[in-house]
């Protein structure tokens, strides 16, 4: 027993030299007390929040039966709503320097927080393996996270290859390429986040120059009273909860903010980053999703194909969509990188015990688990994942307003 803790000890010491060597932090679950050092270079870094907004889930209004328009207004609405949790929920950061998790502590209790701590495992383990399934009745209640990881990762590359390369080997490649970074802790992460934003921006007014004109923003809805209602509030559901679902680990990006930080800015910031890259996202799927009825042509290849194989018909010339497909993938790397980060904190905060264990032993242990359940889910828990992690998501506005009330 004391030779395996002279090893992790050892190993611990390594990681610590490394991360010294490569400037990142080898930074475990503790608080960050108010002397350490943070540079104005690193809190400028608020954009790390910001997300790869979900593609695929403005598609959700043509599928529910809603117009352009009204979709439009429900992801906008139900985003900056769900947003405006999590960028309170960052404020406490800056001024406590510890975890989401152990600010619960204060909240909930000792114990009643490690049931907090096993949801956020969950919740960011099933973020990075999967990603939305192919346009189905279940797809109205799909996560809305990561486009571009996870199983759609997969099937990008694999329409990128013409189906060279299987979707086995897309998952592992986003899979590991999220590990690298979140191994090196949260600076690799700040990093990482500081440009992966501008290929995310870039493809997506692609997609809006050349798809957007076919959106269709005549045809009306046939829904009516209390039948058009109930989908409106059911869009805004969804939406709202893939928003709100950060607020359980948004303060693991503010610890590192000095306490004087502006709880404006902070707020504003963090809401903004969330809602507005998530709208343009959203809204550019809305657009491609309301074309479906226009051309049949796509929805087909959509659903018998996916959403990779639908980007390259939508763009052109064909090489160039090619290339898109790649960026998607690319880009969609952050959202494994941050889960991957956040999900070995919340083990280390589960038991002292598991603090004990360095953090890079849980994200190699998050890694595996990431890696089984994307090539497992590829066919036979996808449906299951998808409809349990977008239920997931809600539990986070009972944890708001018990933080938000204490």
């Amino acid at each position: 027993m004391r030779d395996s803790r002279d090893a992790i000890a050892r190993r611990r010491l390594t990681l610590q030299v490394l991360g010294s060597s490569l400037g990142v932090w080898h930074d475990e679950s503790g608080r960050f007390p108010s002397a350490s050092p943070r540079s104005a270079s690193e809190r400028k870094d608020a954009r790390l929040i910001q997300r790869q907004s979900c593609f695929t889930t403005g598609f959700l209004g043509f599928e529910l039966g809603l117009n352009l328009q009204d979709t439009l207004l429900c992801l906008i609405f139900g985003t900056f709503l769900g947003a405006m949790l999590t960028g309170w929920c960052a404020t406490l950061g800056p001024k406590t320097g510890l975890r989401q998790v152990s600010i619960s502590r204060y909240s909930m209790g000792w114990w009643p927080v490690k049931i907090i701590a096993v949801l956020n495992v969950i919740e960011q383990l099933g973020w990075s393996s999967v990603g939305c399934k192919n346009g189905s009745p279940e797809f109205a209640q799909c996560i809305a996270n990561s486009v571009e990881t996870g199983i759609t990762g997969g099937l990008a590359l694999a329409a990128v290859s013409n189906g060279a390369v299987g979707s086995e080997l897309g998952v592992i490649i986003c899979a590991i390429a999220g590990l690298v970074f979140s191994f090196f802790g949260l600076r690799a992460v700040l990093k990482y986040e500081e440009y992966a934003w501008a290929i995310f921006f870039i493809v997506f007014m692609v997609i809006y120059g050349e798809a957007g004109t076919q959106a269709d923003i005549t045809t009306p809805t046939e829904l009516t009273g209390t039948v058009l209602s109930g989908t409106c509030l059911s869009l805004i559901a969804v939406v709202y909860g893939s928003s709100a679902s950060w607020c359980s680990i948004v303060s693991d990006y503010y610890v590192h903010y000095h306490p004087d930080t502006s709880v404006h800015k902070v707020f504003w910031l963090t809401t903004l980053g969330i809602s507005v890259p998530t709208c343009i996202g959203m809204c550019a799927g809305a657009c491609v999703g309301s074309a479906f009825g226009l051309i049949p042509s796509w929805e087909d290849t959509y659903s018998n194909d996916g959403v990779g194989y639908l980007v390259q018909l939508i763009l052109y010339p064909r090489g160039f969509a090619k290339f898109i497909c790649v960026l998607l993938v690319l880009s969609g790397i952050g959202m494994n990188c941050i889960a991957i980060y956040s999900g070995a904190l919340s083990i280390q905060q589960f038991a002292r015990p598991l603090q004990r264990v360095p953090r890079f032993v849980w994200t190699l242990a998050l890694f595996v688990g990431i890696l089984l359940l994307g090539l497992v889910g590829r066919n036979h828990l996808l449906a299951f994942l998808q409809n349990f992690l977008s239920l997931l998501g809600y539990w986070n506005t009972t944890y708001f307003v018990i933080v938000f009330l204490e």
